[in-house]
């Protein structure tokens, strides 16, 4: 689960490039509002990394000393984050301009992000009654 959350946080920082190269491809504005844009872009690029990659090692530790251990505080964080990775893919697949779907990189992401929501949620609504310690 943590794992693959790790993977779409690397994918932010590979496709960085990427992003500059789509961004000014789009816009037919003068080079000084150009590079203003795309730094806006950059900034909040970087720093979704940043936090997706954290919530990748969160949902390691999660899983390591919480849920393998039958705590009820790693089942109610795990289920917590869960349904807010599975939240965000589905606002992300509702919401993003279509132009974006066509990018193989964005759709793996995306796919990778409500994988880890749908399994992390599910196991453990059925195993609920399994966590006993606190």
């Amino acid at each position: 689960m943590g794992a693959l959350l790790l993977l779409v946080g690397v994918l932010h920082f590979m496709m960085l490039e990427h992003l500059t190269k789509f961004i000014s491809s789009q816009l037919e504005l003068n080079l000084e509002v150009e590079h203003y844009i795309v730094a806006i872009f950059k900034v909040n690029h970087i720093g979704s990394g940043v936090l997706v990659l954290l919530l990748g090692i969160m949902l390691i530790y999660l899983s390591s000393s919480g849920l393998s251990r039958g705590k009820k505080w790693g089942r109610n964080l795990a289920v917590l984050m869960g349904w807010g990775i599975l939240l965000l893919s589905i606002i992300l697949w509702l919401s993003v301009p279509r132009i974006l779907l066509q990018a193989e990189a964005f759709k793996m992401a995306l796919i990778f992000l409500s994988a880890v929501g749908v399994i992390t949620v599910v196991p453990l609504l059925f195993f609920w009654k399994h966590f006993q310690e606190m």
